[in-house]
């Protein structure tokens, strides 16, 4: 339904076409695997999964709660009248859509002049009637014996939203839309950290409508002789009262999971919302009798695009992966397929990830971006609003002491909701963002000069700054093993660049320091790198000092797998010499070569 709305049917094709390009030429691959490599296939996986079962770990208690609807029910809790009605909160982007907008189609995320048009739609007619009816029986409910008190309380609470301005949207005519309120926010999560701090006083908190608390310590499973069922039965038991002392506290319900990862505990809250709860019991059987007919939409990590992409190959559920292993083996990365099968297992995140070490960056990139409305089209406004969050980045950057080497920019537009990055490497690491805008300038400017003018008028409601790829971010791809044996380092300039000696080391890989440009390369390329600088020797010796001498720089441009031919290849801006018989000299011109025009008709009859 959302695909025949004016949100972009255009761009809708455009993502379509993309995705099919990557699934068409893996489908092709899998229907050319032989039966003999797809046994290897299956051999591989059996092990990778017999493996991670055996690692399981049920240690660990975890406990995941999320507010139903959060920023609607806030809504809700401070004005009644909203408790039955369709509406979403934030624009032009809806942040919240409550439960009984959803049945209109209508989601968080989805930009609220679409949400509005879909609410409309001749095919949510139906849909609409049935609305305004659950709306007036709520009141009655309310006030069952008097309808002049119900009038009178209806009007109280439709002016303090603002009066005529919602008249079309009680009348189920037009969806309505609320204003956001951040502080009103803050100040009931807080509310409900005061009670999450009693169970776990180092709760997770990753937005202030959810959290996770690890109980393993509250419960202490391991010095007691209990049954699964009965773990099951006490955490029921804890879940629900925390979920009570949290509404008392927030007035605001809240929908829980249990289970020993914190994955697994996010999935189960999600399970008997609103106001529910879902515990895990403790057994390999039942998490994967849980799993097996999970979709896989479900599980966080997997979005539209995995998914489509997983569907095409026969995967909708957890249970299908198990089933078609083999095929994902094939077709996905590594990382991929090893993801996948552990979501299907049940394993992995049972503990939070330990922090990098100290000297390398523990984030991949540092941005600064804002939306706003409506969108706005002059240059000079936007690349002003560049400029400050260049600024902004970099004294952030320089807090970190990271050292970036790449800068990005995003721009989303007003009328398709359509964004587009242009990123570029930097000259030269810098933290200062005086170093950054010639680069930002000259990206900006192409992203402006190739979309304005378009279809329609270049309207940008969003625009932002990224910088990554930081020295000494190598050391976040080693393993934990090989990251004992590095050094640590006071700041993150004093790490070592990835040509230099302890990345080949860590590659298990002999390595050669050349005397004479000092790099480090691997041994099996040495005689070409010191090919390189006989050549380099040679050249000077013939021509003087025209040729500087090799620097580590100048060699590194010149490495095996593009140094002898690259640089015989090279085109010297030298003339040559002439030698009088007086012992003068004179430079010579080079002599133009002249090329004779083609016949064309004499050629094909020669054909």
């Amino acid at each position: 339904m959302t695909e025949k709305t004016p949100a972009g049917v255009a761009e809708r094709s455009k993502i379509e076409k993309q995705k099919t390009k990557q699934i068409v030429p893996n489908l092709e691959r899998w229907k050319r695997t032989s039966a003999k490599e797809i046994e290897e296939l299956e051999e591989s996986c059996e092990e990778t999964l017999r493996l991670m079962e055996q690692k399981r770990d049920l240690t660990h208690v975890w406990f995941h709660f999320d507010y139903d609807m959060f920023y609607a029910q806030a809504a809700i809790v401070d004005n009644p009248v909203l408790r039955d009605m369709p509406f979403v909160v934030g624009a032009p982007v809806c942040t919240t859509a409550s439960y009984v907008a959803r049945q209109f189609g209508i989601r968080s995320g989805m930009p609220t002049h679409t949400a509005m048009k879909l609410y409309k739609h001749h095919v949510n007619k139906q849909t609409r009637k049935a609305a305004k009816q659950a709306y007036l029986e709520g009141l009655r409910e309310r006030f069952p014996d008097d309808d002049e008190e119900r009038k009178a309380w209806e009007t109280a609470r439709r002016k303090e939203l603002g009066d005529k301005r919602y008249d079309k949207a009680f009348e189920f005519e037009e969806l309505l839309v609320t204003d956001v309120d951040f502080d009103r926010y803050a100040e009931i999560a807080k509310l409900g950290h005061e009670v999450y701090r009693k169970y776990d006083p180092d709760f997770l908190a990753p937005s202030s409508d959810e959290v996770y608390l690890n109980m393993t310590e509250y419960f202490k499973f391991d010095e007691r002789e209990m049954t699964p069922e009965e773990k099951a039965d006490e955490m029921e038991k804890t879940m629900k009262k925390i979920r009570e002392e949290v509404f008392e506290k927030a007035k605001l319900t809240v929908s829980g999971g249990g289970g020993p990862s914190m994955r697994l505990a996010k999935i189960c809250s999600d399970v008997n919302k609103p106001n529910g709860q879902k515990i895990l019991t403790f057994t390999s059987e039942d998490i994967l009798k849980f799993l097996n007919t999970l979709s896989i939409r479900k599980i966080g990590g997997i979005g539209a695009s995995m998914e489509r992409y997983l569907n095409a190959f026969d995967v909708k559920t957890c249970g299908d992966i198990i089933t078609h292993k083999a095929k994902l083996a094939k077709v996905c990365h590594a990382t991929a397929y090893t993801f996948l099968f552990s979501v299907a297992m049940g394993v992995g995140m049972e503990t939070v990830p330990p922090p990098i070490q100290d000297g390398a960056p523990g984030r991949r990139g540092v941005s600064m971006n804002r939306s706003w409305y409506p969108g706005i089209s002059k240059y000079e406004y936007l690349f002003k609003i560049l400029e400050s969050f260049a600024q902004g980045v970099s004294k952030e950057v320089k807090r970190l002491n990271f050292i970036p080497r790449q800068i990005m920019i995003t721009a989303k537009f007003q009328h398709n909701f359509q964004q587009v990055t242009r990123q570029r490497r930097l000259p030269r690491a810098s933290q200062s963002y005086k170093d950054w805008i010639p680069t930002v300038k000259d990206l900006f400017d192409k992203l402006y000069h190739e979309f304005d003018g378009d279809t329609k008028p270049l309207d940008v409601r969003r625009l932002g700054v990224r910088v990554s790829c930081f020295i000494g971010e190598e050391l976040e791809n080693i393993t934990e093993d090989q990251r004992l044996n590095v050094p640590k380092a006071a700041n993150a300039s004093d790490l070592p660049h990835a040509n230099q000696g302890v990345y080949f080391d860590l590659n298990n890989k002999d390595t050669y320091t050349c005397p004479e440009c000092c790099l480090s390369v691997q041994e099996e390329n040495r005689k070409d790198h010191e090919l390189v600088h006989r050549m380099h020797r040679g050249e000077r010796e013939r021509l003087g000092a025209h040729i500087p001498s090799s620097s580590p720089r100048k060699c590194a441009k010149t490495l095996p797998s593009q140094g002898k031919n690259r640089f015989l290849k090279r085109k010297s801006n030298l003339k040559p010499v002439v030698q009088r018989a007086d012992g003068s000299s004179k430079k010579t011109k080079k002599a133009k070569q002249v090329v004779a025009p083609i016949d064309r008709k004499q050629a094909r009859l020669k054909k």
